[in-house]
């Protein structure tokens, strides 16, 4: 039966699941043999890619260890370090020493792929290599230091990049075992720990210089450098070092023979104390310096270049030398020349008569003093040397320039290694101070030279000097341009200033002084003249665009921005207290002299002062001022300012002595368009603008305080002559504003003290409206002559109104005058109306004799066009000749003016003068309610009236109180004498009201409907400022006064009797 089936089977075949069965046998079989077949051929593959990295191993080997043996292994390790990216910083994964130093061995890897490099040689030319072989490609990890090749990486164009793209080191790198490698085709060969061999002693010191530079530095101080990575290594090694030679060649112009080439040169070791040059070597530094000029005592370029001119363009050759591991030791490794200028960073002769130096760092400027610069070296004659060959006459300043020694140590570039070791001056600045220069002679001829700073900045100078002439430069004879100090310290005896302690000839513009905190900046003297830019000016030119924002201290001659300025050197556009002339940017700064002529902006100055501005307190003895303490014979002032007007600050101006104001202590010339917002006190001669204006001139258009903004100021005076504007003048003023409170002895006004001659006009005081009686300024003097606009009056006054308080301690006082003999027209004194119509009075009071709601008392010439809306009191209910207009009234006209208010005293008390002895009135109005104890009057207390008609077409409103003698006209005339009806002479009376029986004033009087009947001329509305406000909007019910062609307004209460 099986064999029945065998035979079935032979003959029929498999069946199909046999078949399927047989076929997934044979599947799982050649699954089996076909991978194994595939890895037998990448293992064949691997070992011959890794075979071909191992010759070329072998190649690089050969080629490197006859590189390293004829010494030329340090030029491939100089062109790898300078190929980006050819260091590996990472040790290989198979380096088998991990404890290694691996920076030791500086290894470097080489592509067969860089053809124009050094490693290009190492793999091209490394037999037997053939070209063949080449047309794959490899990266080899070499160590020039040692010699060895560390490993070779190839392959061929069925390779693959692990992160795709091309094959690279960096994609490879990381692929040391075979394992890692084979899917990527990757051949390596190496992995042997390297040795760091021995090198002989030429290879050491051929290793100092591979990487070598030879410079020449002409910064803070000239050097040439010798610079190396490898010095640094040997700096212990003193026979190592005294196999080096530094040969310094210097070749310029002659000091022995002028217009000749001396070449000047020495040789230094590296191990030889040399103290001229002060040779260090520091470690690790990798750098020697030998200096050709310096700062520090005895390393001037004339110390140490004896024979070529200080000044002159030098070429400098620099030759290094080394004894071993040379072939001709007489021949040098490396020689570099270089030009520049021995003392500057350049000089121009391409102009022969105006040579040019320009200066970038602090030894450039210190050099710019030639003498100094000069003093050592070999020259005969120094004053014609420096004036006729090392000169120059312009300047340039092309970088900023700081003196502070932190600012050197973050820079340390600029300075050698020997300055960089020692910090016996400022810091890393051998100066411990700076020693003023003394300029060019030649400029001393041509003042048309410039020093241009070019807008560049000199900080945190430190200028001292044991003498006088103190600043940058000790004197200068030529213009400076552009140049600005930052945080100078300037200090001196006399002549002291940051830029120049004395310039002699030429401008200075656009320079500026200024610190960047408070107190870090200041200019400061024993002696006399110190400013905070220039100590004195002996030139005749400009100072234009300056400015100063530092404390000033001295004795006299004490200017914020120049000391003394006697000649005709007029001071243009100069601020002090700003920021480099920027109004926004204020600073606060004080000026002090502890003598005579003290100033904001000058102490002394000869010429014009237009467009300044001052923001500093400034105090001294006498002529002290905002802007300058004294204005000789031929200065003016013109748009300029104390204080700041707009955005009110008040400064202070304080003198101990006379001749004290807020502009000027002193001044001849005229003051025209400036403003003053300072508190200002002295002893005498004490002004608001000027403290004594000498001769004739005008004080124009000119304010003091601020009206628009309520901003009041005080002007204080210990003596007499004391004035809201000027102490004293004999001159003229128009325009000008004041709103200050004045206090002094005698002559104490408003406006002016002592108006000794001249005129005022259309000038105001503390007026502007809304104002009660607490808040109103006052003028005060506890001596004679005192008034809200003059206290002493012997010029003129035209359109001047007063709107001040006035009080007084002893005999005339006045609300305009305190004492006048000048002509009075259209002047005035009330206050402006506040709302609805309403006025404040303003208030005259004094314990003396002689006060006056206008003048206290008046001498001669006329009072026309005037009137005075006042209160005025006897201040100790004792004083004799209180008056609404005039309190003693000696001589002269008063015509066409009024009076209104209130008058209060002890005896001869009247509405218009307490006492009139003589004169001619015409034209007048008395609305003024009188009262006292004797001779009260609505014209006068008593009117010696030596003429019947010598009053006429005058009317009496208000009423007369008293004890003894009262009248409504006058309280007693002179004997015989009457006032006159057909003169037009008359008063408001009704019973109860001025309803006196006096004989020579009985005729005079009139009712209320009768004087309202009469057919004057009447004020409208808009005129009239009642005080009650039941009359507000009413017309005025009387006849008003005509003047200089129209109505005066009318400031004061209507008298109402029925």
């Amino acid at each position: 039966m099986t064999r029945r089936k065998d035979r079935t089977r032979a003959t029929l075949g498999f069946t199909m699941a046999e078949m399927m069965a047989a076929v997934s046998i044979l599947a799982v079989m050649m699954a089996i043999a076909i991978p194994n077949l595939m890895a037998i051929q990448r293992s064949l593959r691997m070992m011959q890619l890794d075979a071909e990295a191992q010759v070329v191993y072998n190649a690089v080997q050969s080629r490197l260890s006859a590189l390293s043996s004829t010494g030329q292994a340090d030029i491939l390790a100089g062109s790898l370090s300078s190929k980006p990216g050819s260091k590996v910083v990472a040790m290989p994964a198979d380096y088998p020493d991990k404890s290694a130093s691996w920076e030791d061995y500086g290894l470097f890897q080489l592509s067969s792929s860089d053809e124009e490099t050094t490693a290009y040689l190492v793999t091209s030319e490394a037999n037997p290599i053939t070209s063949a072989l080449l047309s794959g490609s490899f990266v080899v990890e070499v160590s020039p230091a040692t010699g060895e090749v560390y490993s070779v990486y190839y392959w061929e164009g069925d390779a693959k990049c692990p992160s795709g793209g091309d094959v690279d080191y960096s994609s490879i790198s990381g692929l040391r075992s075979r394992e890692e490698r084979s899917p990527y085709l990757i051949g390596y060969y190496g992995g042997s720990k390297l040795t760091k061999r021995a090198r002989t002693a030429e290879e050491e010191q051929r290793e100092l210089f591979s990487d070598l530079d030879l410079s020449l530095v002409n910064s803070e101080e000239l050097y040439a450098s010798v610079k190396t990575k490898g010095l640094g290594k040997v700096a212990g090694d003193s026979q190592r070092l005294a196999s080096l030679r530094i040969d310094v060649t210097v070749e310029g112009e002659s000091c022995r023979n002028w217009g000749a080439k001396e070449v000047w040169s020495r040789s230094y070791s590296p191990v030889s104390a040399d103290p001229s040059t002060r040779i260090a070597l520091s470690n690790g530094d990798g750098e020697l310096d030998f200096i050709l000029d310096s700062m520090r005592d005895g390393l001037r370029f004339s110390d140490i270049v004896k024979d070529v001119m200080p000044g002159s363009d030098i070429t400098v050759t620099v030759s290094l030398f080394c004894d071993v591991g040379q072939d001709d030791p007489s021949q040098p490794i490396r020689t570099q020349e270089f030009q520049t200028n021995s003392l500057y960073e350049s000089r121009d002769t391409s102009n022969s008569e105006a040579p040019k130096v320009s200066v970038s760092t602090l030894r450039h400027l210190r050099n710019l003093d030639l003498r100094a610069a000069c003093a050592s070296a070999n020259i005969d004659n120094l004053d014609a040397f420096t004036y006729g060959f090392a000169r120059y006459t312009d300047a340039e300043v092309t970088g900023d320039i700081d003196f502070d020694g932190t600012t050197w140590e973050q820079h340390p570039e600029c300075v050698s290694i020997q300055s960089r070791n020692e910090s016996s001056g400022n810091g890393f600045n051998p100066l411990a101070s700076f020693s003023p220069i003394s300029a060019s002679k030649e400029m001393e001829a041509t003042p048309s030279n410039v020093i241009n700073g070019n807008g560049h900045v000199l900080k945190n100078f430190r200028i001292s000097s044991d003498s006088n002439e103190t600043g940058l430069f000790g004197d200068l004879f030529c213009t400076v341009d552009s140049l600005n100090f930052e945080d100078p310290v300037v200090s001196g005896k006399g002549d002291v200033g940051t830029l120049v302690g004395v310039h002699r000839t030429g401008s200075v513009r656009d320079c500026h002084v200024f610190e960047t905190a408070d107190g870090k900046g200041r200019v400061s003297g024993t002696g006399d003249c110190v400013g905070g830019l220039v100590g004195r000016i002996e030139g005749w030119n400009n100072i234009e665009n300056c400015s100063s924002a530092v404390n000033v201290l001295g004795a006299s001659y004490v200017g914020g921005l120049v000391g003394d300025n006697p000649n005709s050197v007029s001071l243009e556009n100069c601020n002090v207290g700003y920021y480099k002339n920027d109004f926004g940017r204020s600073w606060h700064v004080t000026v002090t002299g502890t003598g005579d002529c003290v100033g904001g902006i000058a102490g002394r100055n000869g010429s014009s002062l237009d467009g300044n501005r001052s923001l500093a307190d400034v105090s001294g003895a006498n002529y002290v001022g905002g802007l300058c303490g004294y204005l000789g014979d031929n200065g003016s002032i013109n748009g300029s300012m104390v204080g700041e007007k707009d955005a009110p600050r008040v400064v202070s101006v304080v003198g101990t002595g006379n001749c004290v104001g807020g502009l000027a202590g002193s001044n001849s010339q005229g003051i025209n368009g400036c403003a003053s917002m300072a508190n200002v006190s002295g002893a005498s001669h004490v002004g608001g603008v000027t403290g004594e204006v000498r001769s004739y001139s005008a004080i124009s258009n000119t304010t003091v305080g601020n009206t628009a903004s309520n901003t009041a100021v005080t002007v204080v005076g210990q003596g007499d002559n004391v004035g809201g504007l000027a102490g004293s003048t004999p001159g003229e003023g128009t325009g000008d504003v004041v709103l200050a409170s004045v206090s002094g002895a005698s002559n104490v006004g408003g406006l002016v003290g002592d108006l000794s001659s001249g005129s005022f006009s259309n000038s105001r005081v503390a007026c502007r409206s809304g104002i009660s009686y607490d808040g109103r300024e006052v003028v005060r003097g506890s001596g004679y002559n005192v008034g809200g606009a003059f206290g002493r009056q012997a010029g003129s006054a035209n359109g001047v109104t007063s709107a001040v308080d006035v009080v007084g301690g002893a005999d005339n006082v006045g609300g305009l005058s305190g004492w006048s003999s000048g002509a009075i027209n259209a002047c005035s004194v009330h206050q402006d109306p506040g709302s609805g119509g309403t006025i404040e009075y303003t208030r005259v009071t004094s314990s003396g004799n002689s006060v006056g709601g206008l003048v206290g008392y008046r001498d001669s010439q006329n009072i026309s066009g005037s009137f005075a809306a006042v209160y005025v009191r006897d201040g100790d209910n004792n004083g004799n000749c209180f008056g609404g207009l005039v309190g003693y009234h000696n001589d002269g006209g008063i015509d066409n003016c009024y009076a209104t208010g209130d008058v209060g005293g002890w005896s001869f008390v009247g509405g218009l003068a307490g006492y009139r002895k003589g004169g001619y009135w015409n034209q007048n109005i008395a609305a003024v309610n009188t009262s006292g104890a004797d001779y009260v009057g609505g014209i006068a207390g008593y009117d010696e009236l030596q003429s019947d008609w010598g009053i006429q077409n005058c009317t009496v409103l208000g009423m007369s109180q008293g004890w003894n003698h009262v009248g409504a006209l006058a309280g007693g005339v002179g004997s015989g004498h009457a006032y006159q009806p057909g003169a037009n002479v008359h008063y408001l009376w009704s019973s109860g009201y001025n309803d006196h029986n006096n004989s020579w004033e009985l005729s005079c009087r009139l009712s209320y409907d009768q004087m309202a009947a009469q057919t004057q001329p009447r004020l409208s509305v808009a005129d009239t400022h009642p005080y009650s406000s039941s009359l507000v909007g009413r017309a005025f019910p009387f006849g008003g006064v005509w003047a200089n062609g129209s109505l005066l307004p009318y400031y004061g209460d209507w008298p109402i009797v029925g």
